[in-house]
């Protein structure tokens, strides 16, 4: 089945369910912290019949929403009660109160991020196994997932080309292995691991020295060429990157965050084509490329099993 079919038998399946849920994208975190648990609710909805429907609009990554950068695959709905009311978290009873009654115009079988957030957000739903034969989903949720990468991870014509051009800037080899070295503000959830540790985890698995790194703090990739002067690092990475921060991004205007997200794109890309993949499966984007190319040849840094984080 190809991509188009894919879409479309996705499409068939999903708007014959009854029972919706209204999916807010780009409500509180990371594009791939939205992106990955959207991936996750998708599965969920088709796992107990439920119609999925997205609202993007008004974002923290774009004002357009998803359409910006990516092609349709479902139903679209633009009303502004879902980006002010539309959680991914339960809130405290008074704000849960409030958007009840702004609620009361849908139908009682419409449900909200909110209501079914514990339920795909799980460690219970990650041990789950699927069985949706029209997709050919056959297996665990990272299987799954890769299934619903492949139906919803489609960038539209502008982006793709912006995407082309920045990669073909690079001149990379036909086989190159790869790092995601997060830094930033992930310091606040999890423990750092040094740079030199990603590399000697490479090379438990390839011999290459031709290394595409996407980092989003500039001072790793100094780091890596003055501990492994053999190695050639490539990257997309910019001298003034100093460490990704959520509040700081959300800040920027759309013009600067268009720009970073393509940017961050086209290192997805290049990521997602290498031969042998070092990241971090406590980072989401770690977590995504794992659900996108199977854990033959990515893997973590510290060795940790892929679970939903």
């Amino acid at each position: 089945m190809n991509d188009k079919a894919l879409i479309s038998q996705y499409q068939n399946i999903n708007n014959k369910f009854d029972k919706q849920l209204i999916f807010r994208l780009g409500s509180e975190a990371g594009f791939f912290s939205e992106y990955n648990n959207m991936v996750f609710a998708i599965i969920y909805c088709l796992d107990n019949a439920i119609k999925f429907t997205l609202s993007s609009n008004n974002s923290n990554f774009s004002k357009i929403g998803w359409q910006e950068y990516f092609n349709e695959f479902c139903t679209e709905v633009y009303d502004e009660f879902h980006f002010e009311s539309n959680y991914r978290l339960h809130h405290k009873p008074s704000i849960v109160k409030r958007i009840k009654n702004k609620f009361k115009k849908y139908s009682s079988s419409t449900y909200l991020t909110q209501d079914l957030w514990g339920k795909f957000h799980s460690s219970t739903f990650e041990k789950l196994n699927f069985n949706i034969k029209e997709l050919q989903i056959h297996g665990s949720l990272l299987n799954a997932s890769q299934r619903i990468i492949g139906i919803t991870w489609s960038y539209n014509n502008t982006i793709k080309k912006q995407i082309d051009s920045i990669i073909d800037t690079l001149s990379l080899p036909k086989k190159y292995a790869s790092l995601h070295i997060r830094m930033g503000d992930k310091y606040k959830e999890t423990k750092i691991t040094d740079p030199e540790h990603y590399v000697e985890k490479l090379t438990q698995y390839t011999d290459t020295k031709d290394i595409f790194v996407a980092t989003d703090d500039y001072s790793v990739i100094i780091t890596l060429q003055e501990k492994f002067p053999l190695y050639q690092f490539n990257s997309l990475t910019e001298p003034q990157a100093k460490g990704y921060d959520q509040q700081e991004f959300t800040k920027l205007n759309e013009l600067k965050k268009y720009s970073e997200l393509v940017l961050l794109f086209a290192s997805i890309e290049i990521l997602a084509q290498s031969t042998n993949l070092v990241c971090t499966y406590t980072s989401n984007i770690g977590m995504y490329l794992a659900m996108r190319r199977g854990l033959q040849y990515t893997h973590d840094v510290n060795g940790r099993n892929w679970a939903i984080w």
